[in-house]
């Protein structure tokens, strides 16, 4: 398409600029000026002809530069997707995350009260209460101990109390 549209454009700057020519030549004194002009118009699509083969280049490089763009947007749009999965996997895993931070929080929470009514327990009334628990434990055993050898030795006493005679063991 480039060479197509220089290669029109330099025939007809050719025939315009000799149409003006044979004006001039008829009609006076510009010949010289306008051959001047026509001299270097040609000269310059000479140039442009020697620059067509770079101009060519460059077209050539831009269509293969657009097909890689084409190629990296399609990579792009790919990528894309990937870290829009990922980012999906990241909330997941922050929600799963926030759900172990407050249940650890709780547990703290809960470790922290057992850890304070442990204080109370140990310094407060609480070591009083319990030794004192320890010692009617203690007598209650005793006691459980002495009732069962009686009942071992004397069984009838519980049935008719003191007063009677009964059996006893041998």
């Amino acid at each position: 398409m480039a060479e197509t549209t220089l290669s029109d454009a330099r025939i007809w700057y050719r025939t315009e600029k000799r149409a003006g020519l044979m004006n001039v030549v008829f009609g006076g004194d510009w010949i010289i000026e306008e051959a001047g002009e026509i001299d270097g118009a040609l000269r310059a699509l000479d140039i442009e002809g020697a620059r067509e083969a770079e101009l060519d280049a460059t077209m050539t490089n831009l269509r293969t530069a657009t097909a890689g763009i084409g190629t990296t947007l399609g990579n792009v749009d790919k990528t894309l997707e990937s870290a829009d999965q990922a980012l999906g996997s990241v909330d997941n895993a922050v929600g799963s995350l926030n759900t172990a931070i407050t249940s650890a929080d709780v547990t703290v929470q809960k470790i922290g009260e057992l850890s304070d009514n442990a204080n109370k327990v140990v310094t407060g009334q609480g070591v009083a209460q319990m030794t004192q628990l320890v010692a009617q434990t203690r007598a209650l055993v005793t006691s459980l101990t002495r009732l069962t050898n009686d009942l071992q030795r004397e069984p009838t006493r519980l049935i008719f109390g003191d007063q009677g005679q009964g059996y006893t063991p041998p």
